[in-house]
């Protein structure tokens, strides 16, 4: 009886062995696998970041092929002085050509976007061909230039640079302006303006004319106006900053509309407006739910 008990015990001891064995060679062909899985992910990665270099060669490469096929290889253009009283900006071009032919007459020509009026001008031919224009613009109109070689055998053209001065000038002061539903009949209100005195655009010198002198506000309620704000005379929920390159104002308040209009159902509109020294104008309208109820 013994003898059969240990014959089992054995037995027994024996599969285990085996089945040990046989789980410990699944585990290393499976570690073997897994190490050549993590082998050809790497190698992947490689080949990713090749492609990634390759194909960033070939965007530099098609961007020089473009840059030399052009006409106009370089241009530029910097500002000497804004008048703002004047409505005058003087600006010095710049511009290089790749080649030109025998006999070529190298014009500019510019006019206002909204308008297919040219103004032909002579540029000055430095060493090469290199060309320098300097002239004067309206401040309040943007404008588009071209460069035109004209010889005995025909005319070609090309695009220069866009002057975008009225577009500038008119971003020199920005408003943000929120009007949301914050409770039964409550709106809040939130105004921020910022003035810019110095930018990569405009290097103006110090000029209290560029300073804000007037910022008002008024809520409209179906088309009537509710009411008004003096943003510069408001004593609460105002925070005013300046330094020498811009300044800001920063308006948080609330209204009860309950209390104004007598309705629970209208369209809401805020409307925000900005003067400086110059008596230029900022007009800017907020941000509103439209039609609110409650």
């Amino acid at each position: 009886m013994k003898n059969k008990k240990d014959k089992i015990l054995f037995t027994i001891i024996g599969i285990l062995l085996i089945y040990n064995i046989l789980s410990y060679n699944k585990i290393s062909q499976l570690e073997e696998r897994l190490q050549i899985v993590d082998s050809m992910q790497n190698e992947l990665s490689n080949v990713n970041y090749s492609v990634q270099d390759i194909s960033s060669q070939i965007d530099l490469k098609l961007t020089e092929f473009v840059q030399n096929q052009l006409w106009i290889q370089k241009k530029d253009y910097h500002i000497k002085s804004v008048d703002i009283e004047g409505n005058l900006i003087d600006v010095v071009i710049d511009w290089n050509l790749r080649e030109l032919a025998e006999g070529e007459k190298v014009t500019l020509l510019y006019g206002e976007k909204t308008e297919k009026n040219w103004t032909e001008l002579q540029p000055t031919q430095a060493n090469g061909l290199n060309y320098k224009i300097e002239t004067s613009f309206h401040l309040d109109s943007n404008y588009e230039t071209q460069v035109v070689a004209t010889s005995s055998s025909g005319q070609r053209s090309e695009s220069l640079l866009e002057l975008p001065f009225k577009e500038h000038l008119n971003q020199r002061i920005t408003t943000d302006a929120f009007v949301h539903q914050a409770g039964e009949g409550q709106m809040d209100i939130n105004i921020y303006i910022q003035n810019t005195f110095k930018n990569e655009f405009f290097e103006f010198k110090k000029n209290d004319k560029l300073k804000i002198k007037s910022a008002k506000a008024q809520l409209f309620f179906d088309g009537k106006s509710i009411k008004q704000w003096d943003l510069l005379k408001e004593q609460e929920n105002l925070h005013y900053i300046s330094d020498s390159y811009n300044e800001s104002i920063n308006y948080d308040t609330f209204i009860d509309l309950k209390e104004k209009v007598g309705k629970e159902i209208g369209d809401v509109k805020l409307l925000v407006t900005v003067k400086d020294g110059y008596g230029i104008t900022y007009e800017t309208e907020g941000i509103s739910e439209g039609s609110v109820n409650w």
